[in-house]
């Protein structure tokens, strides 16, 4: 029986509808596709065309990554040789957090899409909610871009064949590696685009051209109502023939997914150009409805402008190779010709805004009517983020909900605390890049990575390096486990930092036993003794008349100590009385206005330190 290539994101019904595959079909390996068709060193763009693979060849697992890899340089790790020979693809859920579908927001994967572009083909329920995951995981990660329709369609195939973490590293491989290359990532370009096909048609034969709809000549409202009426009639079907062409690039998203599949996998090795030439044969196929579109006079609004979407959607799926072949019998149309035709319409966009201040026409109507995002201005992700940061919690710790654990209440990526004490220290955290936009990691636990204070700096300097995110949280359980408390840091731990050194943004904490207690900095002490790093302790915060420090760990972290600090103003953060071991009193000569004086040693159960990586990582 032949490997099932799709995820377990796609509806079970529509893999079962899918005729098998031939006898021959399901042979070829990708080691053999690559030998035969990309087999020299540089491959010919046109490779991709010669493929025509079924959308369930077991192949297709690993086609879109091995082709971004080719023609993009990047190294995306493809399913390996042994997934290959699997049934199917198993369930992720322990490395995909799913959104709580009874908190997620509206604006949550919608920040980059249009309205009439939000096709999720065959995506089941869990598929369509990690594809909002991912989208919106990729708009957090590039604030810059406000609209990018494209990626909507491309993200929701990718989840049939690739896992999230996968399909997450495809879409960046498309967006950072040819920047507007293949996917437009600006409401300008989208709508140069738009206009480009009527600049190519132009160039093109006439059996191509049967309308010029950006060149008609001036509609003149001529005296008397019967011609006046007949000017507004013309003006009218232009404007809808106007609107049906320049939809181009949402119609070609929306023909069967089975021709659909090989038109991704020719864009993905050929560039736009290929949506394109979908263009041209859909408005081809588009000609035969022409007197539809002019009847339309009085038809609902928009009706004209989804006449190439009825085509596409209306294409016979078993016709999926006529449809390619069709669109590379197109001749004359390579790379430069398309840039040249978007830096055209591109200069008639320009010139369309200047007469929107003397005189309106049609043409203006149509560019503005070219963008729809979901999102309106006024919406962006990161001004509305209040809205919607039960849900960002809510995501944050669903991955170990559906995991093992010893502890059945466990919901947690921490070890030791909860997820309610967490949110708790994340809201103390001051520096919102982290507190908003980043998740929290376990980067060294004792029960894990041993009990060696120089493992803890080995691993923390090495996560820092990686995410360029040195700020940690040092939680500490007590020998008994009544006790839960640490440090919120912000420098990277390092022997070689003489002193104490660090940032105000730095805090103690104690979570247990309650109530809950976050000691800031001090500004008033004058003191700024945050953090320090020796081989044989780690320290935070200063203490008072030679009195231990906030917090301090020995080398072999099964002890430790805390004393009233000063420079936080806190007091020891042992309270449990089981835990309080050699209780004595410092000395404080000074009026530092907080803490009391006692301090103690405690016994170590556990040590857990947990770094920060970008919210866009957590699928990873």
């Amino acid at each position: 029986m032949a490997s099932i290539p799709f995820t377990d994101l796609v509806d079970e019904e529509y893999i079962a509808s899918l005729p098998p595959l031939r006898s021959h079909e399901h042979i070829c390996t990708l080691r053999d596709l690559e030998q035969h068709y990309f087999n020299s060193p540089r491959p010919p763009k046109h490779a991709a065309r010669k493929l025509h693979l079924p959308v369930n060849h077991p192949i297709r697992r690993q086609l879109w990554p091995f082709l971004i890899n080719r023609y993009l340089g990047t190294s995306i790790e493809s399913p390996s040789d042994r997934e290959e020979a699997g049934s199917a693809l198993p369930r992720a859920e322990d490395e995909t957090p799913q959104p709580s579908p009874e908190r997620q927001s509206l604006l949550v994967g919608q920040e980059w899409a249009d309205r009439r572009l939000q096709p999720t083909y065959h995506l089941n329920a869990r598929g369509q909610a990690i594809h909002l995951a991912v989208l919106h995981d990729l708009a957090v990660s590039r604030p810059h871009v406000v609209y990018a329709p494209h990626v909507w369609p491309l993200a929701a195939l990718m989840l049939h064949y690739l896992r999230p973490r996968t399909a997450l590293a495809c879409m960046r491989a498309l967006l950072d590696a040819a920047p507007d290359e293949r996917v437009a990532q600006s409401k300008s370009l989208w709508r140069s685009r738009c206009l480009a096909l009527e600049a190519l048609l132009d160039t093109k034969s006439s059996t191509f051209l049967h309308w010029s709809l950006l060149n008609f000549p001036a509609i003149e409202e001529v005296g008397g109502g019967k011609s006046k009426g007949i000017g507004r009639r013309k003006g009218s079907v232009k404007q809808k023939q106007s609107d049906a062409l320049a939809a181009w690039p949402i119609a070609v998203w929306f023909v069967p997914f089975e021709c659909l599949v090989p038109i991704v996998d020719c864009f993905l090795a050929e560039g736009v150009k290929v949506l394109f030439r979908m263009g041209f044969v859909l408005w081809k196929l588009a000609q035969g409805k022409r007197e539809e579109v002019e009847g339309d006079e009085d038809g609902e609004e928009g009706g004209s402008a989804d006449l190439l979407k009825s085509v596409a959607t209306a294409y016979p799926a078993s016709k999926a190779r006529a449809l390619l072949k069709e669109a590379f019998k197109i001749r004359q149309l390579s790379r430069r010709q398309v840039e040249a035709a978007v830096r055209k319409a591109a200069k008639l966009c320009q010139d369309m805004e200047t007469a929107r201040l003397q005189a309106s026409n049609g043409g203006v109507d149509i560019v503005d009517s070219l963008v729809m995002p979901c999102v309106l201005p006024g919406q962006r992700t990161f001004t509305a983020y209040s809205q919607v940061r039960a849900e960002f919690e809510a995501r944050r710790f669903a991955a170990a909900v559906t995991a093992p654990t010893t502890t059945p209440g466990h919901v947690n990526v921490s070890n030791l605390a909860s997820a309610a004490e967490l949110d708790f220290l994340m809201q103390a955290v001051r520096d919102e890049n982290i507190a908003q936009f980043s998740l929290p990691k376990v980067i060294f636990y004792t029960e894990r990575d041993g009990s060696s204070l120089r493992s803890l700096y080995r691993l923390c300097g090495l996560h820092a390096d990686t995410t360029g995110r040195p700020q940690t949280f040092i939680l500490v359980a007590t020998a008994s486990r009544e006790g839960l408390f640490g440090a919120f840091v912000t420098h990277r731990w390092s022997t070689g930092d003489r002193g104490f050194y660090g940032s105000g943004e730095s805090f103690l904490f104690r979570l247990r036993p309650t109530p809950e207690v976050v000691y800031k900095w001090r500004i008033s002490s004058g003191l700024e003794y945050f953090q320090q790093a020796t081989e044989s302790a780690l320290e935070v915060g200063g203490g008072v008349g030679g009195g231990p420090p906030g917090l301090r760990l020995d080398a072999g972290l099964q002890s430790g100590q805390s004393g009233p600090s000063p420079t936080f103003g806190s007091e020891c953060l042992v309270t449990a009385p089981t835990d309080r071991i050699n209780v004595g009193r410092c000395r404080n000569d000074q009026d530092d206005g907080g803490g009391g004086t006692e301090y103690c040693s405690f016994n170590v159960a556990a040590v857990e330190v947990l770094g920060f990586v970008c919210s866009n990582s957590f699928l990873a």
